[in-house]
């Protein structure tokens, strides 16, 4: 009996010794916040980064275990650049965020809005100063541009990088077919075959370096057939 009222007594010593030690580890002043790691970062500001962890309340100087990480990876996860995100507390004063940013692979246009696009074509963000350029733009006139549509397009681009890298504008029709400009202002009308045609117009390009002159419209739009529009006598002077 004795015995057991002793294990009893200091079982309850223990429970209490570890709840009063945890009290104490946790109140102001103990394992205090000194560096913020944030590792993967490449857009995001670090100043976005902190801003957002100040709204939730840590800052240098935040008890390490009064931080929640799966508050902060919440945080962090609605940032518009952010796809993924890892947080983990380094005792004793050390708070690591790890992400994986998403990847703009062009950019859209909405009225007059411009986003960036990732490579699941979904809006990254509104296009600011200071943020990366990835042309081309892409957009369908009077409707929204799905998604799907986007992912296509830059597929059927990353097999001819010679064209993406000369392309300004990208416009969705309907039937999926695309009218394109080049950053020279030269218009490319292209039907659903826009693959076989992407091959036809790079023979031609390698051949007669066509999107080089000075032309105004090709149009890809009749199998085994291309026709060339010139631009104005007046415009070529």
């Amino acid at each position: 009996m004795w015995s057991r009222l002793l294990i009893f007594l200091l079982f309850v010593s223990v429970v209490a010794g570890v709840a009063y030690g945890w009290r104490e580890a946790r109140q102001p002043g103990r394992f205090q916040l000194q560096e913020i790691r944030l590792l993967g970062r490449v857009h995001t500001h670090e100043k976005v980064i902190l801003d957002a962890l100040r709204e939730i309340g840590i800052v240098q100087g935040s008890n390490l275990l009064r931080i929640d990480p799966r508050q902060v990876l919440e945080r962090m996860a609605a940032l518009p650049w952010i796809r993924k995100v890892r947080v983990e507390r380094v005792y004793p004063n050390v708070l690591t965020i790890a992400m994986v940013e998403k990847v703009a692979v062009c950019m859209g246009r909405q009225g007059e809005q411009i986003t960036l696009i990732d490579e699941y074509g979904k809006p990254i963000k509104a296009m600011e100063k200071g943020d990366p350029l990835r042309m081309p733009v892409v957009f369908r006139r009077e409707t929204v541009l799905e998604s799907e549509t986007v992912v296509a397009l830059m597929n059927l681009l990353g097999r001819h990088p010679w064209l993406r890298e000369q392309l300004s504008e990208a416009i969705s029709i309907p039937g999926d077919r695309w009218i394109m400009y080049t950053k020279r202002g030269v218009r490319i009308l292209f039907s659903q075959r826009a693959e076989a045609e992407m091959n036809l117009l790079r023979q031609l390009q390698d051949r007669y370096r066509i999107l080089d002159r000075r032309i105004r419209q090709v149009d890809m739009r009749v199998s085994g057939l291309v026709a060339v529009r010139p631009l104005p006598p007046e415009k070529q002077l």
